[in-house]
């Protein structure tokens, strides 16, 4: 019964985040959750995540940082989250 339980408040979690309905499935069958590596093309432009703490030292060689910018460059969108 709380296996139940668990799994419908994953398709909750799921859905309230607005994930697809096929990577819901693809989530909840293979009982693992990723972040998408991929835009969604409606959500070009939008922010799609945010720095929320630094933790340890950070590394600020010249390929972390040229990471880092392509990164944000793509994530960042207008400031806002999506």
């Amino acid at each position: 019964m709380w296996l139940l339980e668990v799994q419908t408040c994953k398709q909750f979690v799921l859905e309230k985040m607005g994930c697809d309905r096929l990577y819901q499935k693809l989530c909840i069958a293979q009982d693992c959750y990723r972040a998408r590596l991929e835009i969604k093309p409606w959500r070009y432009g939008d922010t799609v995540c945010h720095l929320v703490e630094v933790i340890g030292n950070a590394n600020n060689s010249e390929q972390a940082i040229a990471v880092q910018k392509i990164h944000d460059e793509f994530c960042l969108g207008d400031g806002q989250l999506a």
